[in-house]
């Protein structure tokens, strides 16, 4: 009788995630979101409450808003932008993409946009810090965007997904929500 298959069971490593590199790719997203709280300073959404990584939730001062006060949460993603700037070699424009179609969805249904949630899936982030700096590349580019529109990075999630091509190129997706308020 044949013997019964088992599943191979893999490490982090050997998936090609190193969990060192993603915590120092998490903390330097994190870092930039936090310089993007400034955008809400004395506004409705004002960031009172930092956490210490990328996911940790910020918590935003929406108090004494107006009765009949409405929130708008809206969905999007680059798409195939961040191949294009891949190729193209810059990787500080995708945010822009992302924020202001955000903004713009946001604001011609008359909420201001206030805060956006972003996810950042990246194929892997190597073995070593060599991936590091299009990661701060991406980061940095987030600054800029969210100054342009008076929004903040309010929350953020890092993944590694080794299925979205080869690992010798770094690859990367990005999407987010965007928070707006409107008093009806």
């Amino acid at each position: 009788m044949a013997e019964a298959w088992k599943p191979k069971s893999f490490s982090y490593g050997e998936s090609g995630v190193d969990v060192h590199v993603e915590a120092e790719a998490s903390r330097t997203l994190y870092e930039y979101s936090q310089l993007t709280s400034k955008n809400r300073l004395g506004r409705l959404g004002e960031i009172t409450t930092l956490h210490d990584d990328f996911r940790g939730v910020r918590y935003s001062d929406v108090g004494e808003l107006p009765a009949g006060t409405v929130t708008y949460e809206f969905a999007d993603g680059a798409g195939s932008k961040p191949e294009i700037a891949r190729i193209a070699g810059n990787l500080r424009t995708i945010y822009t993409d992302l924020a202001e179609a955000s903004g713009a969805d946001a604001a011609c249904r008359g909420y201001e946009p206030v805060h956006l949630v972003v996810h950042v899936k990246v194929n892997t982030l190597g073995q070593d810090n060599d991936r590091l700096r299009q990661i701060q590349e991406l980061a940095a580019g987030s600054v800029d965007a969210t100054a342009r529109l008076g929004i903040s990075i309010s929350n953020g999630e890092l993944a590694q997904d080794n299925t979205m091509g080869s690992l010798d190129q770094f690859r990367f997706e990005l999407a987010g929500m965007m928070t707006g308020y409107s008093h009806e």
